[in-house]
């Protein structure tokens, strides 16, 4: 007997990974990289990210994380309520067209300061989202983590252990 097909929900199952240049088009449109167009299907939750980026996930996972890294914390705690506001009140559900496109809302690209006319971006894959940088601020970002890495990767030994 053949294996059964799993549903689309669970062929979704993964991470993002890579980093991918590209150009927005004149309507602020960005194309998605396949691998990443596969894994969030015709829909995404675009929000303000870390770092001046902008934080991509399937609506579901969006919705998950909201609720399990942030929510859970407690609405009494001020910096609970700071990120809720952030990551709900910049975020925007999004379709993905047949060419593979979605429309970055202008708010959006004011926080990751794309720019429309010939402005580079790249998509970022980072896990359980992907982010979309202007390009300059991405390798600079890049740059840094790569001068820092062997410091940071210390750091974290070392609260592994404490832990």
């Amino acid at each position: 007997m053949g294996r059964q097909r799993k549903n689309s929900q669970e062929t979704k199952v993964g991470r993002f990974l890579g980093s991918f240049r590209h150009r927005l088009d004149e309507k602020g449109r960005l194309v998605l990289p396949s691998s990443i167009r596969a894994r969030v299907g015709s829909r995404v939750v675009l929000s303000g990210g870390f770092d001046g980026c902008i934080a991509g996930h399937p609506p579901e996972d969006f919705h998950a994380f909201v609720e399990n890294e942030i929510e859970k914390k407690g609405g009494l705690v001020p910096d609970v309520r700071k990120l809720s506001r952030y990551f709900h009140g910049t975020a925007a559900e999004v379709d993905v067209d047949r060419q593979g496109r979605l429309l970055i809302p202008a708010g959006l690209r004011d926080i990751a300061k794309l720019h429309i006319e010939g402005g580079e971006v790249v998509v970022v894959g980072a896990g359980k989202r992907f982010e979309i940088w202007a390009a300059a601020a991405w390798d600079a970002c890049l740059a840094e983590a790569q001068a820092t890495l062997e410091d940071a990767a210390t750091s974290l030994s070392r609260e592994a252990r404490v832990g």
